[in-house]
């Protein structure tokens, strides 16, 4: 004899949510994104960590982690896009000294981190996804420049639109 509970027959006998949350849930933390990798030799040069003396260099990079590993964020400066992030991966920009506005946009606006840039500089920021009921966002950081060091070198260089 088998019993149905009234709550269960009210919410589609609990097959269609649970489906529905797997897929969600799948979506965040499972999958491979797909963005333009840069070539190994830009890789290994940018790995280098070398400053340049007229310019200031900046990494933003994203620890590859499970949550949101099935999406891409956009990185901008200033406005424009320079490169899409994937768990995993950084991008590494050339500016000349001045301020600049990084950020991060993807559902619900943007995070903003404000930068000084100076000649010889080299920054690091870690690009940190989280979720929230509208979907996934990432917060922008400046990181201790030994951990970023760590995370970068096992991370792959996207190429950069900038």
């Amino acid at each position: 004899m088998r019993i149905e509970s009234p709550i269960r027959k009210r919410i589609g006998g609990g097959r269609h949510l649970f489906t529905v949350g797997g897929i969600a849930v799948a979506l965040l933390i499972g999958g491979c994104a797909s963005v333009p990798m840069a070539e190994k030799g830009a890789e290994l040069e940018a790995k280098r960590f070398e400053p340049v003396a007229d310019r200031a260099k900046v990494y933003i990079f994203r620890r590859d982690r499970l949550f949101a590993k099935a999406v891409a964020f956009d990185v901008f400066l200033d406005g424009r896009v320079i490169a899409s992030t994937v768990s995993g991966s950084f991008c590494a920009v050339l500016v000349l000294p001045g301020e600049y506005v990084l950020s991060s946009q993807y559902y619900g606006g943007a995070r903003q981190l404000k930068i000084d840039a100076v000649a010889g500089g080299v920054y690091f920021v870690e690009q940190i996804p989280r979720g929230s009921m509208t979907g996934p966002f990432t917060e922008l950081t400046i990181a201790d420049e030994q951990g970023a060091r760590r995370e970068i070198i096992k991370a792959g260089l996207v190429k950069s639109i900038f």
